[in-house]
């Protein structure tokens, strides 16, 4: 017997220290794949979300008015951004940081659900293969996906408790989860699944535990806006389609694939050379954590896990159901397909992997190696899908490297400014609403941002600040383009260049092209004066233009000043190339206007050029 005890400390750390350091080998395996997601900045929702709370009291944050895209999630959103938040400011450091620990909380709620269910060596194989799955790259990369993790978080601890028979606690976790994230509402049948398939509960003793569960799921459903709230809410009837929804068929089969990573080939940037140590290193901490923590547990069931001689019953079908139940929400109609939407669904695959291969543990760790190899090459696959973290990467750097250059060159902004961007990189998530991006890079509530197809001109009883208009190039260079500084009256138009443009135009090889979209973009914001003001900057600085002339004619009729108007449409016609209707246009104008001031002259009466009034004949007409 002493020799046997000998042995098993020889080769067995105590439980509180294997716990330990298996989380620690978790956080270190995601920090070494997603660790660059404390270099990025917030991105598109983020900062929705940090305007959204900014000014609001904690009672204020768990109505259902006024809610950010109409979903209702306080706990996971609005607290979770209020409080760090209030904490640190809107910084990213932290809600990053929150977010890793949020998912190592997800893999160890993991690991002791899966220790009860299939015992010691099935749960370590089953969190080190989870540690693998793609859906870890939007989760840890946007803060964002901190409503996610909540969700997974106390979903896995409302399972942990209905195991344990704590059916009240249960339901407090099951509230949190429903007030994290929509998805968790299948969790309650798990439930049901845990008690036919685990504990072999009679239904009639299921039933009763399940009154609780039900009564939270009920007023979820009649309150939450986007579900039969919406009959009081003033919700939309429903959501537009996503562009990315595929087949039901297609997303479950997509579903069980993403728990192996192969949802989609991993193809990644510069091939598999510029990925090798982060698969190299990811496979070690696996492999370590597999082979120091898939053994055998000595500790009673209730306390950490299953013992050999304990009967872990209903595995599979328990594991079965989960992948189905989590799967759910991924056929709702119109929804698109990303793969961390089956993050949740595919921890079920993995309890029951683990389980099949509890006996295999060498086979289990070339599984696992292969995985994290896969997942190396996943994470640096290009991607146009937001949910990839290739995506999240890349509109990170552009985002970060606007807001150095804007912080750079205008470290204070005006208040009540309106800034305007266009030539931006596509799908990079900047950009949502009326600007809140800016207000929480400035901290100023009263600044707005948006494209330059969103431009309009400023209401006279809206409060009055300046309007900046910003641009990318294709080489990345960004750069304001100022408005014209004079006033849109009507100087003398002339053919050369005096206003100064010249330097400009010379420094600036986009300078007609910006000054182009600008003027456009005023008038079809319907700034006409600033318009006029614009298309006569170019028309001077491009004195053989009749086009330029033209516009600028045209702006400033729209702005009321016909006489500034006239002059620059006489203008464009004695330039090179007028139209030809335009010269026939200004031909009948001065002749109409030669002959209207001939009747008003004769109709005056006024003296010849002698001093004398003319004579008329009889009839009215002059004496000749």
């Amino acid at each position: 017997m002493a020799a046997l005890k000998s042995r098993f400390g020889r080769t067995r750390p105590p439980v509180p220290l294997g716990r330990a350091l298996g989380v620690f080998l978790l956080g270190i395996f995601l920090f070494a794949r997603f660790g660059d997601a404390f270099r990025l900045p917030f991105l598109n929702d983020d900062y929705v979300f940090l305007d959204h709370v900014g000014d609001k009291g904690f009672t204020q944050l768990w109505g259902f008015k006024e809610l950010a895209f109409h979903w209702w999630r306080p706990f996971s959103r609005e607290f979770h951004y209020w409080w760090l938040q209030k904490a640190f400011g809107p910084v990213e450091w932290p809600f990053h940081l929150a977010s890793l620990g949020l998912s190592c909380g997800v893999l160890a709620a993991f690991w002791a659900l899966a220790r009860r269910l299939a015992g010691a060596p099935a749960a370590a194989i089953a969190v080190a293969g989870a540690a693998t799955l793609p859906g870890w790259g939007l989760l840890l990369l946007w803060s964002a996906g901190a409503q996610d993790l909540w969700m997974m978080l106390v979903a896995l601890l409302a399972l942990l408790a209905w195991h344990s028979g704590r059916v009240g606690l249960a339901t407090l976790f099951y509230a949190l989860a429903l007030a994290s994230k929509e998805t968790a509402a299948p969790l309650a049948l798990l439930f049901v699944a845990h008690d036919a398939w685990v504990s072999r509960k009679a239904w009639q003793e299921t039933v009763l535990r399940m009154i609780p569960i039900a009564l939270v799921g009920l007023a979820w459903l009649f309150a939450h806006p986007m579900m039969l709230g919406r009959l009081w809410a003033g919700a939309p009837a429903s959501l537009p389609a996503s562009a990315a929804a595929l087949p039901p068929w297609l997303v479950l089969w997509k579903s069980a694939l993403s728990a192996f990573s192969l949802d989609a080939m991993p193809s990644p940037d510069g091939g598999w050379g510029k990925v090798w140590w982060d698969g190299l290193r990811c496979v070690l901490l696996l492999v370590i954590f597999v082979e120091l923590l898939a053994r055998p547990d000595a500790r009673p069931s209730d306390m950490l896990g299953g013992t050999r001689a304990a009967r872990l019953r209903g595995v599979f079908p328990f594991a079965a159901a989960w992948w189905a139940c989590g799967s759910i929400p991924l056929l709702l109609p119109g929804l698109g397909w990303h793969v961390y939407y089956a993050h949740f669904a595919t921890l079920g695959i993995w309890l029951g992997v683990g389980r099949l291969l509890a006996r295999q543990q060498g086979a289990a760790m070339v599984v696992v190696g292969v995985l994290a190899i896969v997942g190396a090459g996943r994470a640096a696959t290009l991607s146009e899908d937001w949910g990839e973290a290739a995506y999240q990467r890349r509109a990170g750097h552009f985002v970060g490297e606007i807001k150095d250059k804007l912080l750079g060159a205008y470290p204070k902004m005006e208040p009540n400014a309106r800034l305007w961007f266009v030539r931006l990189p596509n799908n990079v998530g900047f950009l949502a609403g009326d600007g809140p991006v800016v207000r929480v890079w400035y901290r100023d509530r009263s600044l707005q941002a948006g494209y330059y197809s969103a431009y309009t001109a400023r209401p006279d009883s809206a409060p009055q600040g300046p309007d900046r208009f910003f641009r990318m190039d294709e080489a990345g260079a960004f750069q304001e383009v100022k408005r014209d500084g004079e006033t849109a009256t009507a100087p003398t138009p002339v053919a050369s260049d005096t206003t100064g443009n010249g330097a400009e135009r010379a420094s600036d090889p986009r300078w007609e092209r910006d000054r182009v979209s600008l003027a456009h973009t005023l008038a079809s914001g319907k700034d006409w004066r600033g318009a006029a003001s614009e298309f006569r900057r170019l028309a001077i600085a491009y004195p053989d233009s009749s086009s330029y002339a033209f516009d600028a004619a045209t702006a400033f009729m729209q702005a009321g000043d016909s006489t500034a108007g006239i002059q620059w449409l006489r203008e464009a016609a004695r330039r090179p190339g007028a139209p030809a209707e335009v010269v026939r246009a200004v031909k009948a104008m001065d002749k109409a206007a030669k002959d209207a001031k001939a009747v008003k002259s004769s109709r005056s009466g006024k003296s010849d050029a002698k001093g004398k009034k003319p004579k008329r004949n009889a009839d009215g007409t002059l004496t000749r």
